[in-house]
């Protein structure tokens, strides 16, 4: 037995819709709760986890097979002999239309990608950087407003940090480490699965408590 290449599929068998959480969890190593409790507070605060998770679910295929279910969570080859598991793996990618490696890496490069501009763009807004505060007023979109505003000029104030201050940051903050973790591949030590449950926490008293 060999270790498969994993690949980004639905989990139909784990599903609540259409599985995409679940095949999602799966190809990052995450629970499925914390995607699905991702999606469900993107909703309410941002609206477009409904048309990204539709457009995901027509994108993504469902995962059918033995084969694609072993793919799908990164397991090992169980076939008889590995010239055949070679054949159906190079067959597959004839067909084109079963192979998503290609969205997967999309997914991974605008992970990537956003979480930077978060991680840059939270860091100019907490220092009161001229260039990103100039950036931010220019932005005629209320989430992102909504979203930066709480950060703007913290770490030049630090007499109004304090707690709530630092729960604010760590709530703006940390989605862009984890979407760099995440596209990039870190996952050691699970570091950026214990960031998900670090910001769900922050995200839960900054809003309820604070």
């Amino acid at each position: 037995m060999f270790a498969m290449q994993k690949q980004l599929f639905r989990d139909s068998s784990q599903r609540l819709l259409g599985g995409v959480c679940a095949g999602l969890g799966h190809y990052w190593g995450v629970s499925r709760a914390l995607i699905r409790i991702a999606f469900l507070i993107s909703i309410f605060f941002f609206g477009i986890s409904i048309p990204l998770y539709i457009i995901s679910w027509a994108l993504i295929p469902k995962a059918r097979s033995v084969n694609e279910k072993a793919r799908m969570k990164g397991g090992f080859d169980t076939s008889k002999t590995v010239n055949k598991t070679n054949k159906s793996v190079r067959k597959n990618k004839k067909e084109g239309p079963l192979n998503f490696t290609w969205l997967s890496k999309l997914i991974n490069a605008l992970s990537v990608l956003v979480g930077g501009f978060i991680i840059l763009f939270s860091i100019g807004l907490a220092f009161g950087s001229p260039l990103f505060l100039e950036l931010f007023w220019e932005i005629k979109l209320n989430a992102i407003n909504i979203y930066f505003n709480p950060i703007i000029n913290l770490l030049e104030r630090p007499e109004v940090i304090g707690f709530k201050g630092l729960v604010e940051l760590l709530v703006v903050l940390l989605p862009g480490i984890i979407l760099v973790l995440k596209g990039s591949g870190i996952k050691r030590k699970s570091y950026s699965n214990k960031l998900i449950g670090v910001w769900i926490v922050c995200l839960l008293i900054s809003y309820c408590f604070l």
